[in-house]
């Protein structure tokens, strides 16, 4: 791009603003891995993360109006006028974050639970790829575009591109009832489980029939 530098340092404001205003909804696919044994309650947390989505969008669209823009970028952060004038166009794209993270966190987890991750791992690589592409044929044709919103357009497609697909997958594994057809405990599904079923079952207190 024609100014690099100035690319990557509107880029690496907004970047942060994205990880903190996304730090809070990521919680919801652990949430929705373990909470949820119904119908009813997979509803409500859907409820509660229209909720978030709706409070923390609407935060990031009050700070990107042009009087409280101004003095979150000037007096806030403290940026040079160039840096702030690179950054004020991708606040306003920002807002629709929120909701792609908690719609694919959500339906990550459901399709955990209906034990089909393989779309997981099949899609990462090609949507990184295509990205790269995208990215990079959009620079060659736009030199002059804008570094912090070419880059927070790519993140946003990125998630769109999950919060689709992953979507319209955990969809159909609902609609078929596989999300909730495990008979185990939801907490001995959960990633970051640090002791496993088995230990889990050795260490439970012995039955009448183990006893004798």
């Amino acid at each position: 791009m024609p100014n690099p530098d100035l690319a990557l340092a509107s880029f690496g404001v907004v970047l942060p603003i994205v990880f903190v205003t996304g730090a809070p909804l990521w919680a919801l696919l652990d949430v929705t891995l373990v909470l949820p044994r119904s119908r009813h309650e997979l509803r409500g947390i859907l409820r509660f993360a229209a909720c978030a989505s709706l409070v923390l969008a609407t935060g990031i669209g009050v700070l990107a109006l042009p009087p409280l823009r101004g003095l979150a970028l000037h007096r806030g952060l403290n940026l040079a006028p160039p840096l702030a004038h690179a950054v004020a166009p991708a606040l306003i794209v920002i807002t629709l974050e929120p909701w792609l993270i908690s719609t694919r966190a959500i339906a990550q987890a459901l399709l955990m639970r209906a034990r089909c991750g393989r779309s997981l791992l099949l899609l990462s690589p090609v949507k990184i790829l295509v990205m790269i592409a995208l990215g990079s044929t959009v620079v060659t044709l736009l030199p002059g575009a804008n570094g912090a919103l070419l880059a927070v357009g790519l993140v946003l497609g990125a998630d769109l591109t999950d919060a689709v697909l992953y979507g319209l997958a955990a969809w159909r594994a609902h609609a078929r009832g596989l999300v909730f057809r495990d008979p185990r405990p939801a907490t001995l599904l959960a990633p970051n489980a640090i002791v496993p079923a088995r230990v889990i079952g050795d260490l439970a207190p012995p039955t009448a029939s183990r006893a004798a």
